[in-house]
């Protein structure tokens, strides 16, 4: 999903993409995924999310029957260590000392099935923090 402000022209699209203002999904749609230069927030739409995985063409990824409907926002540094995790709609956080970079995977359990969205990673130069 590419934050375009709405502006659909090759040129918003492209400048938002190199710009890196842009998340990946598989169902799960976020209405704030913003980074600055100290913090990284997410919101997550739920309506709009609960209305693209009733489509069958979004199938999710199987997981335990029982497990937990819910929303899971984790912060995730190097070595895929999760910094920061929570069980929100939203969530926004500070960018951490001592770790190269900080990205954010959101995750939607929903009757036995798993949808996902990634945002992009902010690179820190410890320089700044």
């Amino acid at each position: 999903m590419v934050n375009s402000n709405r502006q659909l022209t090759p040129e918003a699209l492209t400048h938002t993409m190199t710009h890196g203002d842009f998340y990946a999904s598989n169902g799960v749609f976020l209405t704030i995924c913003e980074k600055s230069s100290s913090r990284y927030s997410i919101q997550i739409d739920h309506e709009r999310t609960m209305r693209a995985i009733s489509k069958k063409n979004i199938p999710g990824k199987a997981t335990d029957p029982n497990s937990t409907d819910g929303y899971l926002i984790e912060f995730i540094g190097e070595s895929a260590k999760v910094i920061h995790s929570k069980q929100s709609l939203s969530y926004s956080v500070s960018l951490p000392h001592g770790t190269k970079y900080l990205r954010v995977k959101v995750i939607l359990t929903h009757k036995g099935k798993q949808y996902f969205a990634w945002g992009q990673s902010v690179f820190l130069d410890d320089n700044t923090h």
